[in-house]
């Protein structure tokens, strides 16, 4: 019943609570965090096979790349770093800075992060556009009523900070 609830609220962009403002911090274990990238990597084709992320401590993480690619290794240690700021500009962009290999894996491998579904690359730089993935999933979109979004990593853990409000009702 309670998730029935939310759906309609989510779906009506929570017009029903209007002046609501929540602010917490969701913490996501590393396992639920690759499990969702394994769903998403399931539904898609392309040289990318698997991707598990171990989470360390000050927004550092290193993924562990499954490539099916010619003249590229089977696997790749790739180690990241996660810019804390997401929420902006009405939208909710999740950016990773590489740090590739050098040589020609370090050229294509970022070549083949854009081609991840919901990610664009340029250069090292990757963003993943949080917001369409969640309408995306949900057919509803809550970036608007984002105030603010950050992301920090621990041991383990993703860390994610919001601010939620619904604009008071106009009389």
């Amino acid at each position: 019943m309670l998730q029935k609830i939310l759906e309609r609220e989510l779906a009506s962009g929570f017009s029903s609570l209007p002046g609501t403002h929540i602010k917490g911090t969701l913490p996501v274990p590393g396992a639920l965090l690759n499990q969702a990238l394994k769903d998403a990597l399931a539904k898609k084709g392309g040289p990318i096979k698997g991707v598990m992320v171990a989470l360390l401590e000050g927004n550092k993480a290193i993924a562990v790349v499954a490539i099916d690619q010619f003249l590229l290794p089977k696997t790749l240690e790739l180690p990241f770093t996660i810019e804390p700021l997401v929420a902006k500009d009405g939208k909710l962009i999740a950016v990773i800075e590489l740090e590739p290999p050098g040589g020609l894996v370090g050229v294509l491998i970022p070549l083949l992060a854009g081609l991840m579904p919901g990610v664009t690359a340029n250069g090292t730089t990757l963003s993943i556009d949080l917001g369409a993935r969640v309408k995306e999933k949900s057919g509803h979109d809550v970036a608007p009523l984002i105030e603010s979004l950050t992301l920090s990593t621990r041991r383990g853990f993703l860390d994610i900070a919001f601010s939620l409000r619904v604009p008071e009702e106009k009389a």
